[in-house]
């Protein structure tokens, strides 16, 4: 029969409960073809609402006369033994519909490959290549969703900006290799000192942009400035070499010193810039009052530079 030689998956399903399937799909789940008899259809979705959502498409193409397209994400069937993350252009077509008795032929096709080939265009185009951190890019976005959401809930946020003291000559002294390596440790270091919801990214060089989307007050942001700093101040040890570097830190509050990303964003780069003039190693909110709420001046630094 063509539906058992078929090459793709193919499963009749009524009253919601697969009927029929054959070894295509069995194959495609990773899963003996017995197995699938008489279980629920949503059993062989990752998420188990995309079946409404495909009954839904199903019907009102049904009445057009047409099938049904839908991309799916797969499981073995109540956690069972078989493949994981496995993607499927599903087509649905009515065949028959009885009052409760209602029919249909489902069609899967493995589109796993293309899906990964597209998330990995994706992490490549929102994420920096050497430390595997979020870029200026897939930061902004989410940065103006987060934003947003403090706006509504009347929240204070936090956008810093971090630029690393010394490593122009780190790098120009001990190369690239080195330079590249001493980022990504860092960088491995500031993310483990953040909150789980807090947003780092690497925007380019030695610098990194932080984003803490709520705080309930300043003094959050001064602690997890002083976290960040202390975490860039660490001695790195890479081969035989042990190097000391320190950081800048540049603080920009959330709605007061400014309501979007790109102007919170001017606001800590400037006090970034700040921080350097005053010595280094240290933080600088942008606006003075901001920083005679938390402390009598900027944030001293940590350890002599």
């Amino acid at each position: 029969m063509i539906f058992d030689a078929a090459g793709e998956g193919i499963a009749f399903v009524q009253s919601g409960r697969i009927e029929k399937a054959n070894g295509a799909l069995a194959q495609l789940l990773g899963v003996q073809q017995p197995w699938l008899s008489g279980r629920p259809a949503a059993d062989i979705l990752a998420d188990a609402e995309d079946w409404q959502r495909i009954l839904g498409l199903t019907r009102a193409a049904a009445r057009r006369g047409e099938s049904a397209n839908h991309e799916v994400m797969l499981r073995a069937p109540e956690g069972g033994a078989g493949r994981r993350g496995v993607w499927s252009q599903l087509t649905a077509r009515m065949v028959g519909a009885d009052g409760e008795a209602e029919a249909m032929i489902l069609v899967l096709t493995d589109i796993t490959p293309l899906k990964q080939r597209e998330e990995m265009a994706w992490h490549q185009a929102n994420h920096d290549e050497l430390t595997g951190l979020p870029n200026r890019r897939l930061l902004g976005e989410n940065a103006r969703r987060l934003l947003s959401v403090a706006m509504r809930r009347d929240r204070l946020a936090a956008l810093m900006v971090l630029d690393l003291d010394g490593f122009k000559e780190v790098n120009d002294t001990f190369g690239h290799d080195y330079g590249d390596a001493m980022l990504r440790r860092v960088a491995m270091r500031m993310s483990m000192a953040l909150r789980e919801y807090d947003l780092i990214a690497r925007t380019g060089g030695d610098e990194f942009v932080i984003l803490l989307p709520e705080i309930d007050d300043l003094e959050v942001a001064r602690r997890v400035a002083e976290k960040l700093v202390a975490a860039a101040s660490e001695d790195i040890e890479i081969g035989d070499r042990l190097s000391h570097m320190s950081a800048s830190v540049g603080i920009a509050v959330f709605p007061t010193d400014g309501q979007d990303f790109d102007s919170l964003l001017r606001r800590a780069d400037a006090a970034m810039y700040a921080s350097k003039q005053a010595g280094k190693n240290r933080c600088s909110f942008a606006s003075p009052r901001h920083a005679e709420a938390v402390m009598p001046a900027a944030l001293p630094a940590l350890r002599p530079h």
